[in-house]
């Protein structure tokens, strides 16, 4: 394959992800031949990526990468998960089981910027039985001083002032000043649900993840911010800090 072949390959196989058989019948190549090429690919994209100032900070990411990602200094927190097969084990079962979703999954911290229009830091990938609090405490970023923004009840960073939701007292109801503060918040905090769902319109960040190849369920999921980054910056104009 030449190199616009290449690119082809790696961007078809993350947008659409089918399965092996059928990405070496598009690119004429047999299943082992297109599965090494996939696992040789996907770190070429994701440099690329880099080169293009497109990919997110990552632990540990330091106070002057989120503040040159993020100049306003107001960031969206929220977490996403990702499903995977079905663990061989019990121990692993239970240690993957997300009671959210009733099945085996990942998760990973995201943060946005203001208009959730950029991906400014996305967390390790962690099982899906960590609690969201739990990964907020061990994989939040060093946010910058003054640093604020908007997150849910669940999730609360430490080194970060966010603004969170009213929460109904035992046996009594929200005032409407308060409903109202909770509408207003949820229409901010709705531009990080954005974001996760841009993230996850590459396929391989939203389907069961099939390759266990060491370190790539954790590398899909900054491939596929990437991309959706990336996106925002041509889409929008400007440079990655205006996206």
């Amino acid at each position: 394959m030449d190199v616009r072949d290449k690119l082809l390959f790696i961007l078809a196989y993350v947008h659409l992800y089918p399965i092996q058989e059928v990405q070496g019948v598009l690119f004429a190549l047999g299943q082992s031949q297109a599965s090494d090429w996939a696992i040789r690919l996907l770190p070429v994209l994701r440099a690329v990526l880099g080169q293009e100032v497109a990919l997110p900070a990552r632990a540990p990411a330091r106070m002057d990468d989120l503040a040159w990602q993020c100049p306003a200094l107001v960031f969206l927190i929220d977490a996403t998960e990702r499903p995977i097969p079905r663990p061989g084990t019990d121990a692993r079962q239970r240690a993957h089981y997300s009671g959210n979703k009733k099945r085996p999954m990942v998760k990973n911290t995201v943060g946005t910027n203001q208009t959730g229009r950029r991906i400014v830091y996305l967390g390790a990938t962690a099982r899906g039985s960590t609690h969201d609090k739990a990964l907020a405490d061990t994989d939040a970023p060093p946010f910058p001083p003054t640093s604020c923004g908007a997150g849910d009840l669940g999730y609360q960073p430490p080194h970060l002032r966010l603004t969170l939701p009213c929460k109904k007292p035992p046996g009594g109801e929200l005032t409407a000043a308060e409903h109202a503060a909770n509408t207003a918040l949820a229409r901010v905090r709705i531009r990080v649900e954005h974001a996760i769902r841009g993230m996850k319109r590459q396929r391989i960040a939203a389907e069961i993840f099939r390759n266990t190849t060491a370190g790539m369920l954790d590398q899909v999921a900054e491939v596929a911010a990437g991309l959706y980054n990336l996106t925002n910056q041509y889409r929008h104009g400007g440079t990655p800090r205006e996206a």
